[in-house]
């Protein structure tokens, strides 16, 4: 009998990944806070420039400033201190030694702001003169010309030798531009069908320790009705996907529960997938808020609280850094606010690279 029982505890265990979830986090990730405030506002851009400093939006003490104010700042995450780069920053991207970002001046007789565009190598950036300027994030840069191909419009323009994703315009019972994706691989002249469609890889991303594409949806898209539904559907499985340069796809499945309850997001480790889920009970309680580590069929509620749109991993894999605050009440511009930038590290229990 005793040994039916431990078959049965064991069986429950593996099928109900629930169990690994509790009101407090499940394993003692190392977690560091700066101490100081980061940005809630959208789209909020973190990175890391190598696997101890991180690039972010906020300011150098623990008292929130307005947008127009925020400071770009360094967080070296080993000795715990910020660092200056410049002030009235917005909107910037980071990529292999590059930085690109717009300043702003507010006019004080209209209030429109006066934008300024910079890109280079950090520290030598110029001013950035494209004209009809548009952002390729994967690559930090400006264009003038979002590409376009015979086959359909550009989904996503990869890094430069590894070519862009495209919507398949030209396939047939499309509802709604939910279009069929396809790879045109840098090179070769020919595009590679995916198994995924627009609305199941809205966001894309280059992840170097896996030397590959994380891409993940943003909500469950109803083809029927061309609704975007949050929080994800019960009975609907939920896919994640790495896209290889040479055309390879890895489908990674998401547990259904609790942490799929909520606006989510997807950032891929060495450990497994960082999960958010950003739907908080109250003002006061955040619930299933809050990050979660998805390793196959376990999923382990890490951090509580809310965490903003935006987070960022470290070239090896390891690090997760975030803004992050206990409850949606201290998400305030005044002496309630508890919001600061926080870093986990995953690996931890293993072996760092």
């Amino acid at each position: 009998m005793q040994r039916l029982w431990l078959v049965l505890t064991f069986l429950v265990m593996i099928v109900s990944p629930q169990l690994a979830v509790s009101g407090e986090p499940a394993y003692p990730y190392p977690i560091v806070d700066s101490g100081v405030w980061a940005t809630n506002s959208y789209p909020g851009d973190m990175y890391w420039l190598d696997n101890e400093r991180v690039l972010f939006l906020g300011n150098q003490t623990s008292e929130p400033i307005g947008q127009d104010d925020q400071w770009l700042l360094i967080w070296d995450t080993k000795r715990n201190s910020i660092t200056r780069y410049r002030q009235h920053v917005m909107n910037f991207c980071y990529r292999d030694g590059i930085i690109q970002y717009r300043t702003g001046a507010r006019q004080q007789n209209t209030g429109k702001h006066l934008w300024t565009f910079y890109r280079g190598k950090l520290n030598e950036e110029s001013i950035d003169t494209t004209p009809d300027r548009k952002e390729d994030k994967l690559n930090c840069r400006y264009i003038s010309v979002w590409p376009r191909f015979m086959n359909g419009k550009t989904h996503a323009i990869l890094r430069e030798d590894d070519g862009y994703l495209l919507l398949d315009e030209k396939a047939p019972n499309v509802k709604f531009e939910n279009y069929p994706i396809l790879y045109f691989k840098g090179g070769i002249g020919e595009s590679i069908p995916l198994p995924f469609r627009r609305y199941q890889a809205d966001r894309v991303e280059f992840y170097p320790f896996k030397g590959a594409y994380f891409l993940a949806p943003s909500s469950y898209f109803i083809e029927e009705t061309s609704t975007h539904l949050t929080p994800w559907p019960p009975n609907i499985p939920l896919f994640t996907w790495w896209l290889f340069p040479d055309g390879k796809t890895e489908k990674v499945e998401i547990p259904l529960g609790l942490w799929t309850k909520g606006g989510l997001k997807f950032y891929p480790t060495r450990e497994g997938v960082f999960l958010v889920n950003r739907h908080s009970r109250s003002d006061r309680d955040p619930g299933n808020a809050g990050g979660y580590v998805v390793k196959g069929k376990q999923v382990s509620k890490v951090i509580n609280g809310v965490l903003t749109d935006i987070s960022t991993v470290s070239p090896d894999g390891c690090r997760v850094a975030f803004s992050h605050t206990p409850a949606p009440e201290n998400d305030r511009f005044d002496a309630r606010n508890k919001r600061t930038l926080k870093m986990i590290d995953v690996c931890a229990k293993g072996v760092r690279p």
